[in-house]
């Protein structure tokens, strides 16, 4: 993929379009805008590990149902409003960046890929583009990954990255190999991971770090490093259940851990539990205690709900479904004000919420693919 080449444009109509602060790219400086003072089912996304699952039990293609207009019309129209957000992010940002980074590529493909249940035009090629844009971005640093060093924002941006190559279905390969290496190397002996900086609220959670960074040491590692990767995941289990959810990023890890590191249905139970007791009476989620519920916390505590079993039709996440549905703005963004420090020269790149517009991406990409796996739940 060319670097500078631009996405081609695409809409159509209501029905069609495509569709934390943000981590650091992969160099050790991150772009971020300056601090503000505004006030503040479907089955699991994440598959089981490649090599657990006997290639002759695989379930075959299947021909799923599809979510149309007269199943769930305002679904659809707001899941299209947010797409249509999220593409245009996603294909400006090679103009201004050429490194990963999980809010212009990981958030747009969740979106794009919860909805594929939906009866909207499938945006391939804009998946496609993505996919190979996080590749490039790592391609050029198997040395370092291999090494276990030079990454900027450390496991954080390397799990984030392999969650991307895992929704967009990428098997396991030289590239995803060098990536487990420095994941591998980088954990400690207790089963954490270290946070390259903390700027919240995408990247102020080492719990969230290490189980996004366990689960792709999991899904990724092949049957040649077996002992290593259930060494590693299990180190991370150990970890996790001696920590203290403190942070709302910490409970959402703790909750969406169920699914990406595979645990028992009683573990499921406890693990949503400090979730449930922290929404709102207005269904929303608050990144803080002190601050007004918002949209990025909001989908990312849906979503974990939604991973360790929650339906559509159970009422925390109608509750936390009607928020979103409140709150999402007429350019089809769900605005969210930054609590980053600024760390390098701020770069706008035309997305909505000015100086706001990377953690709006990252809400909007979160509250897209909510809304997207929620949609008319009495549908067979």
């Amino acid at each position: 993929m060319s670097p500078r080449r631009r996405f081609p444009v695409w809409h159509l109509g209501l029905l069609a379009g495509i569709l934390f602060a943000p981590l650091r790219c992969m160099t050790p400086v991150q772009s971020q805008p300056p601090e503000t003072t505004r006030p503040a089912n479907t089955p699991p996304v994440d598959a089981p590990p490649v090599d657990t699952v006997p290639a002759d039990t695989r379930p075959g293609p299947t021909s799923p149902v599809v979510v149309t207009a007269a199943d769930d019309p305002e679904s659809l129209r707001r899941v299209d409003r947010g797409l249509q957000v999220l593409s245009r992010g996603a294909r400006e940002y090679p103009e201004h960046r050429q490194c990963f980074a999980c809010h212009h590529q990981t958030l747009p493909l969740l979106a794009l890929t919860a909805a594929h249940r939906l009866d909207l035009p499938r945006q391939s090629e804009l998946e496609r583009e993505l996919v190979e844009f996080v590749r490039h971005s790592f391609e050029n640093r198997v040395d370092e990954l291999t090494a276990g060093e030079g990454i900027g924002g450390k496991a954080l941006t390397v799990g984030y990255a392999l969650w991307t190559l895992r929704l967009a279905g990428q098997p396991a390969d030289d590239l995803t190999s060098a990536m487990v290496t420095y994941l591998l190397k980088t954990q400690s002996a207790e089963g954490g991971w270290k946070l390259h900086a903390i700027r919240p609220p995408a990247e102020e959670s080492v719990m969230l770090e290490t189980v996004l960074a366990a689960a792709g040491i999991r899904h990724f590692a092949g049957e040649t490093r077996q002992v290593e990767r259930d060494a590693a995941v299990q180190r991370t289990r150990d970890w996790l259940s001696r920590q203290t959810t403190l942070l709302h990023e910490d409970r959402v890890a703790r909750a969406w851990s169920v699914a990406l590191l595979g645990t028992t249905g009683e573990d499921a139970l406890s693990a949503r539990q400090p979730l449930l007791q922290t929404q709102r009476a207005d269904g929303s989620w608050s990144q803080t205690p002190e601050m007004a519920g918002d949209a990025y916390a909001t989908a990312t505590a849906l979503h974990a709900l939604l991973e360790t079993g929650l339906t559509p039709r159970d009422e925390p996440v109608q509750r936390g479904v009607a928020f979103l549905r409140q709150n999402q703005a007429e350019d089809g963004s769900w605005p969210v004000a930054t609590r980053a420090t600024p760390v390098q020269v701020f770069f706008d790149n035309g997305d909505p919420g000015g100086k706001d517009q990377f953690i709006t991406m990252l809400a909007t990409g979160w509250a897209t693919a909510v809304l997207a796996r929620t949609a008319a739940p009495d549908h067979p």
